[in-house]
């Protein structure tokens, strides 16, 4: 079935989930803005003449099947807002707000409307993520360490006020794996300084390390260790295989296509509620023993 799509933000809006909605046809509009930006992008300029651009594309949210917000936490928290009322599906991005608060005060106001929206939390598409699911069924021991490029100065992705941070922008995607891998929130022990965040849990069955690291001097890295960080399970540039580059088609865009194309056709909004509201208390956990740690 070809859905009428809208995609808003300038971002990965256009180099990730642009191409992977025309990878599955659907009927692509966008802000009117956005078009010198997709002309001059060499990976996207093949698409321009699929997209319908539209001024004010805001106003006409409830006209499409499905709408992507692929904006900073606090605009996504207010077209939300705006549009509690509509009938298509949300494609929204994590985190789901600026602060703990903020991201529960939206996710009630997304289980009373009973809105249909899933969030993209891509890793569980990969493969590394499928064999560590197969791994906790049996005893195990893993270490996964990620070493990443600092971000560019000013970018609210390193702001913790406005969503960004090491928690809210890279630890978050390892929190449905936490879950799937059958840990709890009270399982987790957390260290954060000097750039470094260490995430330590275990359970009856075995323990899961995940260290995070920011240095400029660093190359950027993505590797899981079995029993210990030597004996490799997977080493890639980034958990994606590789790091996106301008001009290139985004190594993202794989996952996020069979991501819409298996979340479009939930018709179980309280799926994507209950699994959110599990996120946000291992959030809500991560973020107390940081603010323990630093008394």
């Amino acid at each position: 079935m070809v859905k009428s799509t809208l995609i808003l933000g300038s971002g990965f809006g256009l180099y990730g989930y642009l191409p992977a909605a025309r990878n599955i046809s659907w009927a692509i509009s966008t802000d009117a803005r956005y078009r010198s930006e997709i002309f001059n992008r060499p990976e996207l300029r093949h698409l321009f003449d699929y997209i319908h651009f539209l001024d004010n594309p805001e106003l006409s949210i409830n006209s499409f099947d499905c709408v992507v917000i692929a904006k900073k936490p606090k605009q996504q928290i207010e077209i939300l807002n705006d549009n509690l009322n509509y009938q298509g599906h949300f494609f929204l991005e994590k985190p789901l707000a600026p602060t703990i608060q903020h991201h529960r005060e939206i996710l009630n106001l997304l289980k009373q409307s009973n809105l249909k929206f899933t969030i993209g939390y891509l890793f569980r598409y990969l493969k590394w993520y499928q064999q560590l699911i197969i791994l906790s069924k049996t005893p195990f021991k893993i270490f996964l360490r990620w070493h990443i490029s600092p971000i560019a100065s000013g970018s609210w992705k390193i702001s913790t006020e406005e969503g960004g941070g090491l928690v809210n922008y890279y630890l978050i995607h390892f929190i449905p794996l936490l879950i799937e891998m059958g840990f709890k929130e009270t399982d987790l022990k957390i260290r954060f300084d000097n750039g470094i965040l260490e995430l330590v849990t275990s359970n009856n069955l075995g323990s899961l390390s995940i260290e995070i690291i920011q240095n400029m001097k660093l190359t950027s890295n993505f590797s899981i260790g079995i029993n210990t960080y030597e004996s490799l399970l997977w080493k890639s540039t980034s958990p994606f295989g590789d790091n996106p580059i301008f001009g290139k088609p985004d190594p993202r865009i794989e996952y996020l296509t069979q991501y819409l194309q298996n979340s479009s056709d939930s018709t179980d909004p309280l799926y994507s509620v209950l699994l959110e509201e599990k996120i946000l208390n291992f959030l809500e956990s991560i973020k107390y023993q940081i603010t323990l740690n630093k008394e």
